[in-house]
């Protein structure tokens, strides 16, 4: 990618804070929760917590785990350190639960449940520690680091399908982060076949309408209520 013109490298140095940006101020925004619901949220965190660790010391003499992972995660304490420990467990089971689902009692909705309430209880916990921001504050915030982290993942998509062409497998090593298409080009509708004509017969040529393609609209700055994109795809 450093040897492509044009391309601005900072795109991939800064992918990975700006990932973690835009997870952190998504889970920072979720609605407020009543203080009966965080109180059972905190001990259903930290019960699974201590069910995920308690399953890791076996699975770790077995060769699954790595010891210093394991040591690592159960170096954390406090409100912020129990949950982050909880999302860092169901990654770390999910990279091999081919190999360990059938030899633990941790289970498929285990993991489920902690990919779920881990983020959830991690931004309850940061939210209190905050200044109180309004939620149309945190809402734009949240759609800012969106829009830092599309731009970037594009330019990085855009690069591999140059770089990956004749593989073309460029979904498979960057999916694509909408459900709808990005801004580019969009594919032309085939014309279709006209019908032979007959012998002898004259030909009357019809010159095609112009189609006119709008062209692509860059994002606006960053700032203000508009939102990160300009139009829906």
């Amino acid at each position: 990618m450093a040897t492509l013109p044009e391309f601005d490298l900072r795109n991939v140095d800064k992918l990975l804070d700006y990932a973690h940006a835009t997870w952190f101020t998504y889970i920072t925004n979720f609605p407020t929760l009543e203080p009966l619901a965080a109180a059972q949220l905190s001990e259903e965190v930290t019960a699974l917590r201590a069910k995920m660790l308690m399953w890791a010391a076996p699975l770790v003499g077995a060769g699954h785990f790595d010891e210093a992972t394991i040591a690592k995660i159960k170096e954390g304490f406090g409100n912020k350190d129990t949950p982050s420990d909880v999302v860092a467990l169901v990654q770390l089971y999910r990279s091999k639960w081919d190999s360990v689902k059938s030899i633990c009692g941790v289970t498929e909705e285990d993991l489920s449940r902690g990919a779920l309430i881990g983020p959830a209880m991690f931004g309850l916990v940061s939210r209190r520690d905050q200044a109180p921001t309004t939620v149309t504050d945190g809402s734009l915030r949240a759609r800012r680091a969106w829009t830092l982290l599309d731009r970037a993942y594009t330019e990085c998509r855009r690069a591999l399908a140059y770089l990956r062409f004749k593989q073309d497998d460029l979904d498979s090593v960057a999916p694509n982060l909408r459900k709808n298409p990005g801004p580019g080009p969009r594919p032309t509708a085939t014309e279709p076949a006209k019908p032979p004509t007959a012998p002898n017969e004259p030909v009357t040529t019809v010159s095609a309408p112009t189609v006119t393609t709008p062209l692509a609209v860059s994002a606006p700055a960053l700032g203000g209520n508009s939102g990160p994109f300009m139009a829906k795809s």
